[in-house]
């Protein structure tokens, strides 16, 4: 069980962590929603202030340097405290906004689990994206193309079923199982670090279904009507999203797994997809029951390196926590500039002016040619961009 929050209401015009609530457009049921946020003192001149507030500024966004946004998001039965004791540091030393939902009665309704949001089919991925876009919306920092998530049991199945809001997510101790996954991905392909114990007995290993010859997960996961007939173990959760959303390649029948990491002390041993169009990585614990070792700084390490090096094509100094700029490598893209992670607001949107007023058919037909263009030039980025992708990472 977590305790009770005890973020500062502070002003959301400073660097620091903050409570802050939404009221969710069209929706029903529990649509005043809340968070809490944690801006990196990076951001912030010397008196404390956030630069780079106003989106709609052209001069703020033509200075303003992205940062990534991580999602902490927390368990069934906890509450964003216990995100936020782990995860404040990590945010202010790896640079990034730190989101931490709350959920209703400490619980997150990701399809298969959990408790009374799961019960009363809360929107729950509505409440991510609100945040967001109110984020995006108030500042020139950030963007909603930089977004990631990590989450623990009801947080991991969370961040695995809103998947396709973020560019990468780290699952811990949950996971989805029985959904379409390029559906959960918007088919887009979504970096993915899933983190699991053999000896989970809460969410078992070997899956969560309602097969009963099968072990019994927690909290109500294993029954109807949401649990599916047949499990679906971690490691074929792992293999369906390497295949389905990150489209790795696959391995002969007499091909061993590639072991990107392991540690006998920790009782961890990693595996990571090769050729997949995002970094595919599987830790597997041997013990930790559900509560798996905390591996927040490879986490963090994780969305910074896609942040830098895959999203700004630079290079990320993991001993110094930098991003190396290294422009010249930059395939084709508007926004990639200077700043912590090699990327500036610069070309993200953009204001046509002029002194010249043309007239109304004339400016749709303008209208329609640019349109074109960036359609065309955002087409011919992204298969650079896959295919650049692909031989990127051996591991992570």
């Amino acid at each position: 069980m977590g305790e009770q929050d005890d973020d500062e209401q502070v002003s959301p015009s400073e660097c620091g962590r903050f409570a802050k609530s939404l009221l969710m457009t069209e929706c029903t049921n529990a649509c005043e929603r809340s968070y809490s946020i944690y801006f990196p003192t990076s951001l912030c001149d010397s008196n404390n202030k956030l630069k780079w507030q106003n989106p709609h500024n052209s001069e703020n966004r033509e200075e303003a340097e992205i940062v990534p946004i991580v999602f902490a998001i927390h368990g069934y039965g906890c509450t964003g405290d216990l995100m936020g004791r782990i995860w404040y540091d990590v945010a202010e030393e790896y640079n990034f906004v730190l989101v931490i939902p709350k959920g209703i009665r400490k619980s997150f309704n990701a399809k298969v689990c959990c408790g009374y949001a799961m019960d009363h089919k809360l929107d729950d991925v509505g409440f991510f994206r609100n945040i967001i876009a109110n984020l995006t919306s108030q500042f020139s920092f950030v963007s909603d193309d930089v977004t990631y998530a990590v989450g623990f049991s009801n947080g991991g199945y969370m961040a695995t079923y809103a998947a396709h809001l973020f560019r990468a997510i780290a699952p811990i101790s949950g996971y989805q199982y029985d959904e379409l996954l390029p559906a959960i991905t918007s088919n887009v392909p979504t970096g993915l670090f899933m983190h699991h114990s053999k000896d989970d007995t809460i969410v078992q290993f070997s899956g969560c279904c309602r097969n009963s010859t099968m072990p019994v997960c927690c909290c109500g996961i294993s029954g109807p009507p949401q649990a599916p007939q047949q499990c679906t173990s971690v490691t074929q959760a792992y293999d369906r999203w390497a295949d389905q959303v990150n489209h790795c390649s696959l391995p002969s029948e007499n091909d061993s797994p590639i072991i990107s990491y392991s540690d006998e002390s920790r009782g961890v041993v990693c595996r990571t997809g090769q050729g997949c169009q995002a970094n595919t990585t599987l830790c597997v614990y041997e013990t930790g029951g559900h509560i798996v070792p905390r591996m927040t700084n490879e986490i963090a390490s994780f969305f910074a390196r896609d942040a830098c090096e895959v999203y700004g094509n630079s290079r990320w100094l993991d001993l110094t926590r930098e991003c190396s700029c290294t422009k010249s490598k930059n395939i084709g893209e508007s926004n990639m500039g200077g700043g912590t992670y090699c990327l500036s607001s610069v070309g993200q949107s953009s204001e046509l002016s002029t002194n010249i007023s043309p007239s109304a058919s004339e400016s749709l037909l303008i209208m329609a040619v640019i349109l074109l263009g960036f359609g065309c030039l955002f087409r011919y980025n992204y298969k650079l961009r896959l295919l650049y992708q692909r031989g990127k990472y051996a591991g992570w």
